[in-house]
C-alpha cells in the first residue's frame, strides 16, 4: 500500500537499502508477471484464462448488461481478448492478437505507476486476535497457515512463521510507528489458532493499539516476512497524539439520549432527527 513506502522508508536503518529492497522486489514482481504472461501466450486456453484472471471484464458487463460493440469488435481490450480467442486464434500467430496482450500488460503498468501498489510475495493479510492463553511474551506473535503459504518468485513455502522477524502494520498507516517490527514464534498452546495473527496479552501497552490505535473487532493486519525490507527496518516510539478538541480544531459533542426526555416526553423522534442531521454532515476526514 502506497502508505506504507513511507514508514518503511523513514523507519529503515538505510534509507538507500529500504528504497533498493522496495525496487527490487518491485521488478522481481514486473519479472515473474512478464514470464507467467509468455508462458500462457504458448496456448489459446492458457492465455485466455491469465485474461480471466487479470481483467475478466465482467465489471463492464454488469454496469452495461451486454458486451459494448464498436465497429465490429468489443469496445474494451479484455473484450476484444475473449472475442479472438474464443473463436480459436493463437496469440502466437496472429500479430494483431500479439499487439493487444503487450497493450493488456502495458495498461497493467500504468496502473501501477499511479497507484503503486507493489506486489510483496513473502506477504500477508490476516485477522487480529489476542492470546488469552498468556503464552506469548510482548512483541512476540504466533503466524500458522491451515495450507502451505507459497510464494512463487522466492520459492518460499511454509506452513508457519517460527523464529524470524516480521513487519506487522494496519491501514491507515500515518505515524511512523504505525508498523511495528516483533518476533514470529509457533507455540503448541495456539496450534488450533490458524489464519490470523495472535497477539500477545502482556506488555505495557497493546501492540494492537500501536497500530493506527488497533483492536480485535475485526481489524486486518499486513504481515511482512521478505528478508529484504525486515531487516532494514528499526522500530520508532509512538509519537504525542495533539488532541484535536482541545486545541480547537475539532468539536466534541457529549448529547445524551436521556437529554432529550427533557424536551419531550417520546425522545425518539428527536433523536432519529439528531442522528440524520448528524449522518448528513460533510465527511471532512479525506480533507483532514
Amino acid at each position: 500500500n502506497l502508505q506504507l513506502i513511507p514508514i518503511l522508508e523513514d523507519c529503515g536503518s538505510d534509507r538507500t537499502s529500504m528504497r533498493a529492497a522496495i525496487s527490487r522486489l518491485l521488478e522481481n514482481g514486473l519479472r515473474h508477471e512478464i514470464q507467467v504472461q509468455r508462458e500462457a501466450m504458448e496456448r489459446p486456453q492458457t492465455f485466455r484464462k491469465w485474461v480471466r484472471d487479470n481483467n475478466s471484464g465482467v465489471e463492464e458487463r454488469i454496469k452495461y448488461g451486454h458486451v459494448r460493440y464498436l465497429a465490429g469488435i468489443p469496445r474494451s481490450l479484455e473484450e476484444q481478448l475473449n472475442l479472438l480467442l474464443d473463436a480459436g486464434f493463437d496469440p502466437q500467430r496472429l500479430q494483431f492478437l500479439k499487439d493487444l496482450a503487450w497493450k493488456a500488460y502495458t495498461q497493467k503498468c500504468e496502473v501501477l505507476k499511479n497507484k503503486l501498489n507493489i506486489a510483496v510475495g513473502r506477504s500477508t493479510y490476516a485477522y487480529m486476535v489476542v492470546d488469552f492463553t498468556g503464552t506469548l511474551e510482548p512483541d512476540e506473535v504466533h503466524v500458522h497457515f491451515s495450507n502451505s503459504f507459497t510464494d512463487e518468485v522466492s520459492g518460499f513455502s511454509e506452513t508457519l512463521l517460527d523464529g524470524m522477524d516480521i513487519l506487522v502494520a494496519r491501514c491507515p498507516a500515518h505515524y511512523i510507528s504505525d508498523i511495528q517490527r516483533v518476533k514470529a514464534v509457533w507455540k503448541r498452546e495456539l496450534k488450533s489458532m490458524k489464519d490470523v495473527i495472535v497477539f500477545s496479552s502482556k506488555g505495557n501497552f497493546p501492540l494492537a493499539k500501536k497500530l493506527s490505535g488497533g483492536d480485535y473487532d475485526g481489524d486486518t493486519a499486513w504481515i511482512c516476512f521478505e528478508p529484504a525490507i525486515v531487516s532494514e527496518f528499526v522500530n520508532a516510539d509512538i509519537p504525542e497524539c495533539p488532541d484535536l478538541v482541545k486545541l480547537g480544531h475539532i468539536e466534541q459533542d457529549k448529547t445524551k439520549y436521556s437529554d432529550m426526555f427533557v424536551e419531550n416526553t417520546d425522545p425518539v423522534p428527536g433523536f432519529l432527527q439528531y442522528c440524520f442531521e448528524f449522518n448528513l454532515r460533510a465527511n471532512l476526514l479525506g480533507i483532514c
